[in-house]
């Protein structure tokens, strides 16, 4: 087993780039949005890159690290014996001093559980992506969904702003599937690591196209959205 996991990258900022590997389709994801959105549970997370790649054999897994739950799990209780001391040396009185403690000793168990919980979940969803070359198949824990190689059409890692996220510099991969004639997208992961995304494109046989979101757009529009005039809806 191999861990492909390696640093970011820098960004192509291009309007509209394709990345190295042998095209399966003349497809390419155009503006106004030329693909519909697959339906989904609207998850997303945009923080610091979080995916792992192994390598078994033919198959490679595109997965969430554990590293951000383990380090809650270190970092919770020993951020809660360093909140007691300086209470218990801090704090004179002695009402206060207990007050103090068991309030923020309730606050911390709820903050670091709630972050825990979210983390977990976002974890317990399964692997991003996982791409079978031997048997030629591409499949999406996240939407117990299994495609054959020939049907994707692409990979599109596309960066702006959307509806209720206004960092433009934020990133969705995206992966664009053919079904029964229709350009279906779906959501893999928010804020990849480039050179996974490279690897992945590499392993799918397709390509990878970086896209800048145009004026008027957002990340998750598709062919039934309405561009609007300025900068977005």
């Amino acid at each position: 087993m191999e861990d492909l996991s390696s640093r970011r990258g820098g960004r192509n900022r291009s309007a509209i780039d394709s990345v190295s590997v042998t095209a399966t389709a003349d497809y390419i994801p155009e503006w106004p949005p030329n693909w519909t959105n697959a339906p989904d549970d609207g998850l997303r997370s945009h923080s610091s890159p979080d995916s792992v790649l192994i390598q078994t054999d033919d198959v490679m897994r595109c997965a969430v690290s554990a590293s951000a739950t383990t380090f809650v799990l270190v970092f919770s209780p020993i951020f809660m014996v360093f909140f007691w001391i300086v209470c218990w040396f801090g704090i004179v009185d002695h009402r206060e001093r207990i007050a103090f403690m068991t309030f923020g000793t309730f606050c911390g168990i709820a903050t670091f559980g709630l972050i825990y919980a979210i983390m977990k979940h976002h974890r317990d969803r399964g692997d991003y992506v996982v791409v079978d070359r031997s048997n030629r198949r591409v499949d999406l824990p996240r939407y117990d969904r299994t495609f054959s190689l020939d049907d994707i059409r692409c990979l599109q890692l596309v960066t702006g702003r959307d509806k209720n996220d206004e960092v433009v510099n934020n990133s969705d991969l995206n992966l664009l599937v053919d079904e029964d004639g229709v350009i279906v997208r779906y959501h893999l992961m928010g804020n990849p690591l480039k050179e996974h995304a490279k690897r992945i494109s590499q392993a799918m046989d397709t390509n990878l196209y970086e896209q800048n979101v145009p004026s008027g757009w957002y990340r998750s529009s598709d062919r039934q959205s309405k561009a609007l005039n300025g900068s977005g809806r």
